[in-house]
């Protein structure tokens, strides 16, 4: 599909600066899921938690 933009019209400026704020978007949100994934990771390696832990226990001291 063509995209076709008058050379005076105000949105023909726009637009590279339009598209350039929605790669810079899905970068970051791409960064974001890669972060979250090794927050995840690294939790799960970590292993399961003591079900028998008390933390009023713990933080009372």
């Amino acid at each position: 599909m063509a995209l076709f933009i008058r050379d005076d019209d105000a949105l023909a400026a726009q637009l590279p600066t339009g598209l350039q704020r929605e790669l810079d978007r899905v970068q970051q949100q791409r960064q974001l899921r890669d972060r979250i994934a090794k927050a995840q990771a690294m939790v799960g390696a970590m292993g399961a938690s003591n079900p028998n832990f008390d933390m009023k226990t713990f933080t009372d001291g």
